[in-house]
């Protein structure tokens, strides 16, 4: 029952507001004169093609770097090309919305670094490169999809048995040529799934298209959900309206993954027959492979983050130079602290941080122990509705939330206990498929051993499988704790000025124009995610070693 409050119950809300004509918590009659409104609407098909066409673009940026950067590193003999896993590490840490920050401080037309070196350097009498375009949002998106493409390609290209390569090099094929006919093929199932999660992930993201596109009038689905939200006085109708478009489109991309899924057998490669990885001998090519990576590490890591602490260490935005750096201090760490609301923030995320965590990975466990280990009727419907939010893009999942808790008598409607509700939700079907794949691997025998010791079933759970599931439990954790430190596309409908959050607070300073208090507290939050992640990632492996 909880699992269905938890995710049928605020789209079941989404759906009935976009279907009354009066606001939340006010009865009103069914009518389609929202979604007249919205589809009527002349501005309706330029953000229709807008958010395809960011979507798509972003995806296919992501999954050229991705899918290169994962044959160079699994199949080739490129140099360094171990180095790739800890550049997709490192790069995760960085947020959305401060990689966006940082891009506009590169490629701004007035005030970009990079735009005021090409000026300089070749003469050129206006800025050569604009971020504040559709081109510049699908670049920073696609980069920022990168890394976690990465990790789902790896993963599948190192497990692909390499004899049908080899042979495919036997019969004279090129390493062009055996990627396009037999590697990427055979990637089909791994590849779907990256592209399918990328295109999700870009359809509901909010901060690139709200920093770099909004200033410039580019909208799309979330940017436009957003603004008729906070637009005076707010049009729930449209906003339901929109808000269900965007649910059908990755509702549709999400089952479309799961048929394919179901398909996945067509592409076993490992069998009990001499399984042999061997790397592809780029030659002198392999020198460029190497370039290739370090180019990703580059654009993703380096010159963002030396952005941002260029900005950080200044009284105000400028280009590098002696004057400049005659002025370097850390005074923008300390005023940025003196903002209002700062310190509650930033405690307010954490609290956030680990109690999603520790509640949302205690529940995936029951839930996983539910769906493989019992024989509880309706087990199946119970695994689809936790995997169900996935589909719902955040902002969506947000105004839903609004919607309910307008029209229930329950008063946690600017709150943080909202915003628990909403990042539980949120992270549910990342974390079940983690606990599921976790229990999976746990012979049911050891619970049978401690049944027949005279254990109660949670005993059973509490003794043998929680230790059993700590690795898993403590990987989730950590993916929750840094996602919920960083989220503002969720949080942003849903925050009041007393539960305030690290994010927003960047998002907040930004608006206002205080650029180096921006940067000093991205930077922060920065390391904050980076000691996290990696003190965490040592403790698992060092639990792995135990």
């Amino acid at each position: 029952m909880l699992v269905v409050y938890l995710v049928l119950t605020p789209l079941g809300m989404l759906i009935w507001n976009s279907l009354k004509n009066t606001p939340p918590g006010v009865p009103g009659t069914l009518t389609f004169a929202n979604f007249t409104k919205a589809y009527a609407d002349p501005a309706l098909y330029p953000l229709v093609r807008n958010s395809l066409v960011f979507a798509s673009g972003s995806t296919l940026f992501a999954f050229f770097f991705a899918f290169m950067m994962a044959w160079l590193v699994e199949r080739t003999n490129t140099p360094l090309r171990n180095l790739a896993y800890v550049m997709a590490v490192v790069a995760t840490i960085i947020p959305g919305m401060i990689a966006s920050i940082a891009w506009i401080m590169l490629l701004h037309p007035r005030i970009g670094l990079i735009n005021l070196a090409l000026i300089k350097t070749l003469g050129l009498s206006q800025s050569p490169l604009d971020i504040h375009s559709m081109y510049g949002m699908v670049f920073v998106a696609g980069l920022r999809q990168v890394p976690v493409m990465f990790l789902l390609l790896a993963g599948a290209l190192r497990s692909m048995d390499p004899s049908l390569e080899e042979s495919s090099a036997t019969c004279g094929s090129g390493n062009s040529a055996t990627m396009l006919r037999i590697t990427f093929p055979l990637m089909i199932p791994a590849s779907a799934a990256a592209l399918i999660y990328s295109f999700i992930n870009a359809i509901e993201s909010f901060e690139i298209p709200a920093l770099i596109g909004m200033p410039v009038k580019i909208y799309v689905f979330s940017t436009k959900i957003y603004l008729a939200m906070h637009q005076s006085p707010p049009d729930y109708g449209v906003a339901a309206a929109l808000g269900t478009t965007v649910l059908a489109l990755t509702a549709v991309g999400t089952l479309y993954y799961l048929r394919i899924l179901k398909k996945s057998e067509r592409y076993v490669t490992v069998t009990g027959k001499g399984y042999r990885p061997r790397p592809i001998d780029l030659g002198r090519w392999k020198y460029f492979g190497t370039v290739f990576l370090f180019s990703f590490l580059a654009l993703d890591i380096i010159l963002p983050m030396l952005a941002l602490i260029w900005a950080s260490l200044l009284p105000f935005y400028q280009v590098p130079s002696i004057k400049a750096i005659e002025s370097i201090s850390l005074a923008s760490y300390a005023s940025a602290w003196r903002y209002p609301g700062v310190l509650n923030a930033v405690k307010n995320s954490l609290f956030l941080a680990i109690c999603s965590g520790c509640i949302t990975m205690m529940l995936a466990a029951v839930i996983s122990w539910i769906v493989i280990r019992s024989r509880i009727p309706g087990r199946k419907i119970l695994d689809f509705l936790a995997f169900a939010p996935l589909a719902t893009p955040s902002i969506v999942l947000g105004m839903a939330l609004v919607f309910l808790y307008l029209s229930i008598p329950l008063p946690i409607y600017g709150t943080l206990w909202i915003l628990l509700i909403a990042f539980v939700t949120k992270f549910m079907p990342w974390a079940t498929r983690n606990t599921n794949a976790a229990l999976l691997q746990i012979h049911k025998e050891l619970e049978e051993a401690s049944e027949v010791s005279g254990a109660s079933w949670l005993q059973t759970f509490r003794r043998v499988l929680a230790p059993l599931l700590i690795p898993a439990f403590v990987s989730g954790f950590l993916y929750i704790f840094s996602h919920t430190i960083r989220d503002v596309s969720l949080a942003i409908l849903l925050y009041s000025p007393k539960y305030n959050l690290f994010a927003i607070v960047i998002w907040e300073l930004w608006q206002a124009g205080t650029i180096a208090q921006v940067a000093a507290i991205s930077v922060l939050m920065v390391i904050l995610l980076g000691v996290v992640t990696f003190a965490g990632r040592k403790y698992l492996l060092r639990v792995s070693i135990a």
